[in-house]
Formats: structure tokens, C-alpha cells, sequence
């Protein structure tokens, strides 16, 4: 690179040159070494993917300090002598009878200027005795932990002593009985069919999901499933909170019990091809209903089957589905299954809760709502959450396990898909995670007594990967692990919004709805300023298309834009440039509540570029050897932003740094995006993006 000319009337493009203002010369730029500091890469050798800049900082300037006058403080007059009661005899006290002179500081404002230090004087009456002191009450302080826990623990007694917990707390306050979901799975993984259930999972990372594996109405007679169902049951292995039953039809008891074994055989050895296709249990679809003949000795030998064999993990689970509520005699016993199908129809035939009580009380004695399922099929159109989560509510004090879905035997079957309302019915009974009733209060005071004086910081990825398939995996499964990890992905489909031919594209379309789908996630448009020399139309066209994609499909919007390439300089030109791109990203997205805009200039700015500047900024991106110098350092501490408008970006660190690092770092800036890649480190996730997303999300 050539040297940085000094010379102020220069103009030329590269991003290092500084704008000058309108009433003062720039500042020339002292160079502490012959050699120029590669602050950034240059443009020119940067691929357009990512193309960040670092610009050069000013020179530092002392700020001249000025001392103002003081003035001579008059001089005041001697005290009253003091009156002892030993010394003199008692008095009868009078009243004052003449004005006292009392030097008295003013109470005026100050003069920018100067810091008075003169005294007036002032007439009024005083005594020559001492007023008494005045009581005021002072109150302790209470730390908001420790109310935290009084709270708790009075509530705490109150249960104990029997006082009911719906005359304590509103009823908005107590969390209902949970609900696990049971999904008839029998559609094949291909074209993103299951990306649903994945964003469900990480959606409500409390709730239970066991998914029924159908690969050929059973098993089929193959040692393993195809390569299909094999890469589809291995990623659902990565949640926690998804099991996964292999299918067996039972043909209403007809089917022999050496058949029936076989298959159970086969589901087991597939933990032999690998641990992560490993089911929990099995399904049995089509069981009798009636206690008679050999029907009860069948069932609990099947299940037996199940419990005993080697490879469906230590909590193995087994499911019968009679369709209806079976003869109290196939639920005794110590085979009988873990939860049994009591109804499985159409929504118009559900029962209400009365006549599901009374339906289910014979079975009382041997079974507990844990051990009750609903499949429930064909919901009318227009249902909406409120009639779904009045029939949910009417359920799920008898049941446990549920499954809705608004598909018929018309659509090919009710379990052929997800159907429409899958998101609709798991945000009416999936909040609720547990098998007691649990109080939100009591969790917002147990948080609240264990919280950091600091919030936890968020990620900012620069997801500048083609979306191909898998090629967000990495992404997906922190996502999953860690589901109160914020994530800022900036998505770039093209240096930008993209245009046809090209766009719409068919898999960022995919992938950016499945990203908007998660709660923790927020995406984020790119366009590119140009150190604000790119025309400013072109910039507002960009945003305007991400705006209008969001208005047309609300799985494409984008809940802010990043803003890259930005100024740290300030001039009035640029300012009123970025001005217009800021008020640009609140009315275009204005069905976003609160959109973000984050501007990249990758240095500290110039305070007045923060007035009111953007919600974020990216002050630090450089390698890890930059950052860690002196020079750098001492120039960073000049950003006028706190930690909550604070980005860095930093790369090439090496792996042995990148746990010490990013906690530090996380004191500093509110978000991060830290990497060990040393080249290509916005085109990948780099071998150490795990350990960073692991110690991103310690508490």
C-alpha cells in the first residue's frame, strides 16, 4: 500500500481520506512508524461478500485546559461566644433584638467560566442558641434480591399452611397442567418437509415432542431406514426435547406376535448403525380396545418386547392406540404402556370435559393423565387460538398428550403433514414445561434473586454462506442448545437485497423463514454505504425491497438492516447521508416493532455520528493481533458509545484465546461475533464457532 499523503487539499477514494468540515482544516495524521498501519484491507482486495473496513484514527489532541479566576472569599465576621451553664448562672433566655451579619455562600448558577468561591452577605435573624435537631426517619434500602426471596418465602408458607393458590395470585399468574405433543409423523423428510418440527423444538425448549417415525408403514424389512430418514432422525437427535417412536401396526391384535417382534427388532438395531438414530420407543397403532380371549396377554407381551430389548435407550416408551378408551383390564398390570390413545377423531366429536372425565374414570385406579393421549384431526378453518385453546383447556386436566391438526382423510390422510395450524395449537398448549403446576411469579423472583449485574451479550453473525442444504446446520444446532442465546444474522443474498433474475431465490427464501420462525433470532438485511459516496437512492432502494418483501410474505422480512462500509469521520454531507438511511430503515419496516439498524464503519467514531445515530455499532473489526496493541487500544477508548450500542467483530484469534477473550469482551460490547478463521471468516463458521456460541451463552 502507498504511503497516506498528508496533504489536506488531496481528494482521492480511498476510505482512508477524511472529510474536512466547513469551518476547520483536517487535522494531519502523524504516522508513529515508517511503515503505514493496515488498519483495514483495502476495497480492492476484499472480497464483496465481506466487505468491512477499519479507517485510520485521527491524531490524538490534548484538550486545553483553562483556569478561571477565583475570588478572594471575604472574610467573616468572629463567632458568637458560646454560653456555658456550668460558668453562669441560668437565664431567662430573650429575644434577639438586632440583626446579625451571617456571611452566606450565593446560591446563583455559576459562570461556565469560573468556580466562585466569594461570599456576600445577607441580613436576617438568628439565635444565639442552637436549634434543636430535627428527627427525620430514614428507611433502609432494599436490595431487590433480597425482596426477591421474601416474596418467595412468604409465598412459600402460605402454600404451606393450605391457603389455596388461586386466592394469592391472579389467575393469569399460574401456569396450567403441561402438555406433551405426540405427532403422527408420516411424511417423508424430503424438501424441508420436518423443518417445522425443528423450529418448534427450539421454540419452546420446555415442551416434550415424540414423533412418530413411519418410514414404510413400519419398519420395512431393511436393516436401517433409507439415507433419507437416516440424515432427517440423526438431526432431530440434537434436541433434547424430541423423541422419536418407531411406527408398528398392530391390525386391531390380527397381526402375529413373531412379526410384531421382528419389527421391534429391527427399530433397536438401529442404534447399531448409530447412537443418534436412536429411538426412545415404540408406537402401536391399531391396538384392541376390548379385554377378551388372549387380547390382554398380547398387549403386554408386545410391550414387554419393547422394555426388554437392547437399543431403545434406558426411559423406553411405549404407546397403544385403540382410538377410544379401552377395557380397564389392558391398562393393569406392570407391562401395561406408558400412555394409551383414548380418543383419536375428528375435532367436531371431541369430548367436553365433563364427558371425558366420566369416560376416563373407570380407568382411574390404574392411570393418571400421564398416561392419556388425544389425536385430533380435521379442525375447522378459522378455528384461530382462541377455540383451540378453549378445546385444549377443556382436555388437559384429563390428559397429558395431545396432537392437533386441521388435515382430513381427504388431504391424503390427517397425518400426511403438519397441516396449518401446527404454530397456532403449539403456542396454546406449549408454554406450560414440566409435570407440576408452576407459578410464573415464583420463576421471575428466583430469576430475578440470581441475576447478573450485567445482561448477557448477543451475537452478530455475518451469515454471508449460500444456504444450500445443511449449510446452516452450525447455526441451527446453537440455536437449539442454547434457546436464551440472542442471535443477529445478517443476511446477504447478494451484497444486498438482490434482484431479478436472480431473486426471489428458492433457498434463502427457505432458510430466512425458518430463521424468523425461532424467538431468539433476529435477521437483518445488508447494504453496503461505501463510506457514504454510494448514491443515497440506491441505498433507499435497497431498503425499501426488504421492506416490501416483509409486507408481502412476513416469513421474508427482516427485523432490521445492516448498514455496512459506514463513515467514522464526520463530515455534514455524511451525516445527513446516514441520517437519511436511519429514518429510511424506520419506515420501511414499520410493521416491525422496534427495527434495528447497525452501521459498520469497524472503528470509533466521531461523537457527533452518535447524535442520535444508530441503535448499533460496530466499532471493532480487525484481527486479534491489531486489537491486542497499545496504539489500538488507546484509540478504541475515544468511542462515545456504552456498551449496549457497542459491536465488535474480531478474527484470527487463536483457539487457545477464544474462551479468555470473549469473556472479556462480553463486559465490553453487547455484541459480539469472535472467530478463530483467518481468512474466508464471514463464508464459514470456522472450527471454533461451538466453543465461541458455548461461551457466549455462560451465564
Amino acid at each position: 500500500m502507498a504511503p497516506l499523503s498528508t496533504n489536506t487539499n488531496n481528494e482521492h477514494d480511498s476510505p482512508y481520506n477524511k472529510r474536512k468540515t466547513m469551518s476547520q482544516q483536517t487535522t494531519k495524521i502523524n504516522l508513529m512508524s515508517s511503515k503505514t498501519p493496515q488498519w483495514r484491507v483495502s476495497s480492492s482486495q476484499r472480497n464483496i461478500s465481506n466487505p468491512y473496513n477499519l479507517a485510520i484514527p485521527p491524531q490524538y489532541q490534548r484538550r486545553l485546559q483553562t483556569s478561571s479566576p477565583v475570588r478572594d472569599a471575604a472574610k467573616k465576621r468572629p463567632a458568637l461566644p458560646t454560653i456555658n451553664s456550668s460558668d453562669a448562672p441560668p437565664v431567662k433566655p430573650k429575644r434577639p433584638v438586632k440583626a446579625v451579619l451571617v456571611g452566606e455562600k450565593p446560591r446563583g448558577m455559576y459562570t461556565n467560566s469560573s468556580k466562585s468561591k466569594s461570599t456576600i452577605f445577607t441580613y436576617r435573624q438568628v439565635s444565639p442558641y442552637q436549634a434543636p435537631r430535627k428527627k427525620t426517619l430514614r428507611l433502609p434500602s432494599i436490595d431487590d434480591r433480597f425482596l426477591a426471596l421474601i416474596v418467595t418465602l412468604t409465598l412459600a408458607l402460605l402454600l404451606t399452611i393450605g391457603i389455596p393458590l388461586a386466592a394469592i395470585l391472579p389467575q393469569k399468574l399460574i401456569k396450567p397442567l403441561p402438555i406433551n405433543i405426540l405427532i403422527p409423523m408420516y411424511f417423508k423428510p424430503e424438501d424441508g418437509a420436518w423443518n417445522r418440527l425443528h423450529d418448534a423444538a427450539i421454540r419452546y425448549p420446555k415442551t416434550t415432542f415424540n414423533v412418530i417415525i413411519n418410514p414404510n408403514n413400519g419398519s420395512g424389512m431393511a436393516a436401517w431406514p433409507a439415507g433419507e430418514y437416516i440424515d432427517a432422525i440423526e438431526s432431530l437427535d440434537k434436541y433434547t426435547n424430541i423423541h422419536t417412536l418407531g411406527y408398528i401396526d398392530t391390525a386391531n391384535g390380527q397381526k402375529e406376535n413373531a412379526t410384531i417382534r421382528q419389527e421391534i427388532a429391527l427399530y433397536a438395531g438401529w442404534a447399531k448403525v448409530s447412537n443418534s438414530l436412536s429411538l426412545s420407543g415404540i408406537y402401536f397403532d391399531h391396538t384392541p380396545h376390548k379385554d377378551q380371549d388372549a387380547t390382554r396377554a398380547y398387549l403386554q407381551n408386545i410391550s414387554a418386547t419393547v422394555r426388554h430389548a437392547d437399543g431403545f435407550g434406558a426411559q423406553t416408551l411405549v404407546v397403544q392406540n385403540p382410538g377410544q378408551v379401552p377395557d380397564e383390564g389392558l391398562m393393569m398390570g406392570v407391562d401395561r404402556p406408558n400412555v394409551t390413545v383414548v380418543f383419536e377423531g375428528a375435532y367436531a366429536d371431541v369430548p367436553n370435559r365433563g364427558a371425558l372425565h366420566e369416560m376416563l374414570a373407570p380407568l382411574n385406579a390404574n392411570a393418571t393423565r400421564e398416561n392419556f393421549a388425544l389425536l385430533v384431526h380435521s379442525a375447522p378453518d378459522g378455528l384461530g387460538g382462541t377455540g383451540l385453546r378453549k378445546m385444549i383447556d377443556g382436555v388437559r386436566r384429563e390428559v397429558e398428550w395431545l396432537y392437533v391438526t386441521d388435515l382430513t382423510d381427504e388431504d391424503s390422510g390427517p397425518y400426511s403433514g403438519f397441516g396449518g395450524l401446527l404454530e397456532t395449537w403449539l403456542n396454546s398448549a406449549a408454554p406450560s414445561a414440566g409435570k407440576d403446576t408452576y407459578i410464573r411469579l415464583i420463576n421471575f423472583l428466583t430469576s430475578l434473586s440470581a441475576m447478573s449485574p450485567k445482561s448477557r451479550s448477543s451475537i452478530l453473525l455475518p451469515l454471508y454462506i449460500y444456504p444450500c442444504p445443511n449449510a446452516w446446520e452450525p447455526l441451527y444446532t446453537a440455536i437449539a442448545k442454547h434457546p436464551h442465546l440472542q442471535f443477529l444474522a445478517i443476511i446477504n443474498p447478494n451484497s444486498g437485497p438482490g434482484a431479478a433474475p436472480w431473486w426471489p431465490n428458492e433457498d434463502y427464501i427457505r432458510e430466512i423463514a425458518r430463521l424468523n420462525a425461532l424467538p431468539n433470532v433476529k435477521t437483518l438485511g445488508y447494504i453496503c454505504a461505501t463510506y457514504c459516496k454510494r448514491s443515497l437512492d440506491a441505498a433507499l432502494d435497497d431498503i425499501d425491497i426488504y421492506g416490501e418483501r416483509g409486507r408481502k410474505d412476513a416469513h421474508q422480512r427482516v427485523d432490521g438492516v445492516f448498514v455496512d462500509e459506514t463513515v467514522n469521520l464526520y463530515s455534514d454531507e455524511a451525516k445527513k447521508w446516514l441520517d437519511a438511511v436511519d429514518r429510511k430503515v424506520a419506515h420501511s419496516l414499520d410493521y416491525v416493532e422496534n427495527p434495528i439498524t447497525i452501521h459498520n464503519p469497524g472503528t470509533a467514531v466521531h461523537a457527533a455520528l452518535g447524535k442520535p445515530g444508530p441503535d448499533i455499532t460496530v466499532v471493532v473489526e480487525t484481527s486479534f493481533k491489531h486489537f491486542m496493541t497499545k496504539e489500538y487500544q488507546k484509540w478504541l477508548a475515544t468511542s462515545p458509545y456504552g456498551r449496549s450500542r457497542t459491536a465488535y467483530m474480531v478474527h484470527s484469534v487463536p483457539e487457545k484465546e477464544m474462551k479468555k477473550l470473549t469473556l472479556s469482551l462480553r463486559e465490553k460490547a453487547g455484541y459480539l461475533f469472535v472467530t478463530s478463521a483467518s481468512s474466508g471468516f464471514y463464508e464459514s463458521f470456522g472450527s471454533s464457532w461451538a466453543a465461541f456460541v458455548d461461551t457466549m451463552a455462560k451465564p
